[in-house]
């Protein structure tokens, strides 16, 4: 890991220090040879590393620094997690849940145990704002996995969009969001969810984004979906105090009407840094499609 990049911190060893003492409470730094080395927590054994990323001191350039890191990692078919503190103290648990899951340290239920549900919009979004860091957003379709009378997965679609692909149109829907419950893995859920989906819709494709800060997107190719892209990096603002985080085209009204009312500052930029906010960005989106007709 020399070379690497790595942010300049306002508090540059608080929360590498927490997170660590949480490995060393779940006896992990033994059990999973875990390197420890500037912001990076290695694991060799399962090819992860978390990069544990403070609330800089500056505004960053842009999103091609911790892209960067991803790549780099990525050559050594290591997932990278750029793991920012604000996201940490937000959602602390369902971060442990996830990072366990992926060392393979979560109660696992197989998919054919389970039984598919719709759900209301009531229910999803319960389960996804318990469930997903991105919580939830609007959906057409909503659909779950019930096990021994438990919510343990769900999966939200939109509607269907007409799409013109190689002179034809087509009917294609997003899979919008997937999650299991909190400290499970159901294995083969997302798989069980998708058929359903397709036998009810009948959709000629379906497309769907993986969180490059969170995932080289491999679940999506097992299931059968193609990359096609990729998504820029979204650039935030976020105080340092606060912690809150906005994103740059959606400033709450507070603060974009007081940019408006004030002559100090031409742009958005030196009006938010003047304020204390610094700019940071996430890794995009890596972009899936798994065709169905073809």
């Amino acid at each position: 890991m020399q070379g690497i990049y790595s942010l300049n911190l306002i508090t540059p060893h608080s929360f590498l220090t927490e997170v660590i003492k949480w490995l060393n409470e779940q006896s992990l730094e033994t059990f999973f040879n875990v390197q420890v080395t500037n912001d990076f927590v290695l694991f060799p054994d399962h090819h992860l590393v978390l990069h544990l990323n403070s609330i800089p001191s500056v505004s960053m350039k842009n999103g091609g620094e911790l892209l960067a890191i991803t790549e780099q990692f990525q050559l050594q078919n290591i997932r990278c997690i750029h793991l920012w503190e604000d996201i940490w103290m937000e959602n602390t648990e369902l971060i442990k849940s996830r990072v366990m899951a992926m060392l393979g340290q979560s109660k696992r239920i197989h998919g054919r145990q389970t039984k598919v549900v719709k759900l209301d919009k009531p229910v999803l979004t319960t389960f996804l704002n318990q469930n997903h860091l991105q919580g939830s957003p609007t959906a057409k379709y909503k659909y779950g996995l019930v096990h021994k009378g438990s919510l343990v997965a769900a999966a939200s679609f939109s509607a269907g969009r007409p799409m013109l692909r190689e002179g034809q149109t087509y009917q294609s829907f997003e899979l919008v969001r997937f999650a299991n419950l909190h400290s499970h893995t159901v294995v083969g859920g997302l798989s069980k969810l998708l058929q359903h989906f397709i036998k009810e819709q009948k959709p000629d494709d379906i497309m769907t984004y993986a969180d490059r800060d969170w995932s080289m997107g491999e679940g999506y190719q097992k299931l059968g979906f193609t990359h096609i892209g990729n998504t820029a990096p979204l650039p935030f603002w976020i105080h340092p105090k606060e912690r809150l985080r906005y994103y740059s085209t959606r400033l709450p009204d507070h603060l974009s009407n007081e940019f408006k009312n004030q002559d100090a500052f031409k742009t958005i930029d030196s009006f938010m840094e003047a304020k204390g906010y610094v700019r940071i960005f996430n890794s995009g989106n890596l972009k899936y499609l798994l065709l169905i007709n073809r």
